[in-house]
């Protein structure tokens, strides 16, 4: 999916545009509502978007493109109108989708939201109905916010940050909170990890281990079967406001606001930085990236208003610059199987007045020119040519194809392998044999008795008798 990028050969190659949302908030009445992030459901049937209105936003993408019936030689970009808003009471602190939604499951759609001084709702996706409050109190029986919330990869439970402290909650049970872990004894401690837990994620391999960023400037490492702290991780100048495990759980990114690196650890050797990727944020705006499937590519939104994708494997290389926007880009996500790109767009703006009340001029603008709501863009296909070898690309090494053996993908005919699957090419028919499909850079002469791939470059491949057909390795 990620393949504008430099490590796949296409700069030039951009995004296209699909779907957009700008008119539903340039009506609300605030006068900056910027967006908080967009998350796909984890079906990639609708989006969910915050804004400074205080409402929870529900967005559904057309039938025809969740079933990848997109035409890429035709984009007409369209109006989308949320088909559900949610009223929070005050500012929307965090929300997230509950991991095992699947839209034709209508019990297990929906989510979950914390706001300033409310408890964690839950939110059917649905209707918008209100299915269960958790609530956590602090030491004068108050009611305490949850500044953070995430989902456990089962489903079952989630984590919420507070200052200081993790509180767990069971669906099941809704009400006060089943635990509470301290990530500090006091405030004064110098012990542990200090300050608002702002950021949770759980490594995605089920092994228990999730992160925790703190608006102190550090990341904690936990595990849900043990209350204490396994590592504390440094590096930012200022507030963690994302942390995310790559889809192998052996690499953790972590962002900061006032802070424009992206560090990449290693989850092996944690007191390790492997890399660092800039940005713009310079601000307190929470400014989010994502990770491709292979999590090789590094999508991140910027405060400038562009979208940079990283090579993670060659971190000196410079970004790709995808999209650019008039205001701040404040995330960008990927769509969980489909090659599409969520762009969030928006920051908070106010006009700036001399002594005397004198408005400074020019400094004012309306709110209702700016972009404020997010995009949707269909990421290009890398073509495969013939003369290009599939041993070049990044996820070749080691596939072996199997002779004469096909399947279809989305409509698209692919060769069986033990690793990835890469697209045919065409039919090529060489020294008068029969026709047959290969693989970039590849032609195929099979016979009767022997199938044999041979290299367009004129490369020795190496043989392996099978069942009377030859079999040929990528070297």
């Amino acid at each position: 999916l990620i393949c504008s990028c430099p490590f796949f050969g296409m700069e030039k190659a951009m995004p296209s545009s699909m779907f957009v949302a700008y008119e539903e908030y340039a009506e609300s009445h605030c006068r900056n509502n910027c967006l908080k992030g967009v998350k796909w459901s984890p079906d990639g049937a609708c989006l969910l978007t915050a804004s400074e209105d205080q409402k929870l936003r529900l967005f559904e993408l057309p039938q025809s493109t969740v079933q990848g019936q997109v035409d890429s030689g035709e984009h007409a970009t369209g109006e989308l109108r949320s088909t559900l808003c949610v009223n929070e009471g005050d500012s929307i602190y965090d929300y997230c989708w509950y991991p095992l939604m699947d839209s034709a499951a209508p019990v297990t759609c929906c989510f979950v939201s914390t706001a300033r001084d409310h408890p964690i709702h839950m939110w059917d996706a649905y209707d918008g109905s209100l299915r269960a409050t958790y609530t956590a109190r602090n030491h004068l029986d108050e009611v305490a916010s949850a500044f953070s919330v995430a989902f456990e990869p089962t489903g079952n439970r989630f984590y919420c940050g507070f200052e200081r402290a993790v509180r767990i909650f069971d669906i099941s049970r809704p009400g006060l909170a089943v635990e509470t872990r301290a990530t500090s004894k006091s405030r004064r401690s110098h012990e542990g990890q200090r300050g608002i837990i702002s950021c949770i994620h759980f490594s995605p391999d089920y092994s228990g281990l999730y992160a925790a960023g703190s608006f102190a400037g550090s990341t904690g490492l936990y595990v849900e079967n043990a209350p204490g702290l396994i590592a504390l991780l440094g590096g930012h100048t200022g507030g963690v406001t994302q942390v995310r495990f790559s889809h192998d759980g052996l690499y953790l990114f972590t962002a900061a606001r006032c802070d424009g690196r992206i560090l990449l650890w290693d989850a092996r050797n944690t007191c390790q930085v492997l890399a660092s990727f800039e940005r713009r944020a310079s601000t307190n705006q929470r400014i989010g990236f994502d990770l491709s499937a292979d999590s090789r590519g590094l999508i991140t939104a910027s405060q400038d208003g562009r979208v940079l994708v990283y090579d993670c494997t060659q971190p000196e290389q410079p970004p790709a610059v995808w999209l650019t926007f008039g205001e701040a880009a404040n995330a960008a996500a990927l769509h969980p199987s489909l090659p599409l790109l969520a762009v969030a767009v928006g920051e908070r703006r106010f006009s700036l007045q001399m002594d005397g009340d004198e408005a400074l001029q020019g400094a004012h603008v309306d709110s209702k020119l700016r972009e404020n709501g997010f995009s949707i863009w269909q990421l290009p296909q890398a073509p495969t040519t013939a003369g290009e070898s599939v041993a070049a690309h990044p996820a070749a090494e080691g596939a072996r194809f199997e002779v004469g053996t096909v399947n279809h993908v989305d409509g698209a005919p692919l060769l069986s392998c033990d690793a990835d699957a890469y697209p045919l090419v065409t039919e090529v028919e060489k020294d008068g044999g029969p026709t047959a499909q290969a693989p970039a850079g590849y032609v195929c002469n099979h016979t009767d008795e022997a199938g044999q791939w041979a290299d367009s470059e004129a490369r020795d491949l190496e043989e392996k008798e099978i069942e009377g057909c030859a079999r040929a390795e990528v070297p």
